[in-house]
């Protein structure tokens, strides 16, 4: 049980008959969510397209969801990839370090290295369609369920900085990282308050002074 409970992890639908439209369109919206190696990666991918924010934000998903096709193309016309599984698995180490670690490649290249490994998961997605599938219908929904795995990516990573800075759900800043570019600000505050309380303090003294010399006279 337990050596086989890896192999269940990343198991597919893809044994079951499906001679219709619908059926293949649900197998294939069922593949990337069976499969615990597809769901992972495309969420990081999510994730990290939500990381740096800007262009990232749509081209990183678009980038994965093209040549995820494009894979899924070729794994339907049965072009095998010898390291489509190696690629998968190296997809989720490298993704997953990224996201842990915090490293942010530029928005060209982290769209290069994510389309490189969407090649062996869409690979992974058309080999495995069953030989009775609809092959539009089967791609239209692992498609969709890309999709919506990206999203929810996406969402957890506005969810984990709105839960870290309540005030400021669009990116988290820590308070103490705000100070320096407050300081001069308050330096300079802080001159003119003492300014102009020394210039106070004078205004009275003279005051006192003219008073005393009325008197005097």
């Amino acid at each position: 049980m337990i050596l086989a409970a890896p192999q269940a992890a990343f198991a597919h639908p893809g044994g079951h008959a499906a001679g219709d439209a619908v059926s293949s369109l649900w197998l294939g919206v069922l593949h990337p969510l069976t499969g615990l190696d597809h769901l992972c990666t495309i969420m990081l991918v999510g994730f990290l397209a939500w990381q740096p924010g800007g262009r990232a934000l749509y081209l990183l998903p678009a980038a994965f969801v093209a040549m995820m096709v494009a894979g899924g193309a070729l794994g339907a016309s049965g072009v095998p990839l010898s390291v489509a599984e190696a690629g998968i698995a190296l997809s989720m180490f490298v993704l997953g370090a990224m996201v842990a670690l915090g490293i942010r490649l530029p928005t060209t290249l982290a769209a290069a290295v994510i389309g490189l490994f969407a090649v062996f998961h869409g690979q992974a997605h058309g080999a495995e369609m069953p030989e009775t599938a609809v092959g539009l219908a089967f791609g239209l929904g692992f498609t969709l369920a890309t999709l919506g795995l990206l999203g929810a990516g996406i969402g957890l990573g506005f969810t984990v900085s709105a839960s870290a800075d309540p005030g400021k759900p669009e990116r988290y800043e820590p308070r103490a990282a705000r100070w320096p570019a407050r300081a001069p600000c308050c330096s300079m505050v802080g001159s003119r308050l003492n300014l102009s309380l020394s210039d106070w303090r004078a205004g009275e003294e003279c005051r006192d002074t003219r008073l005393l010399d009325t008197c005097r006279d």
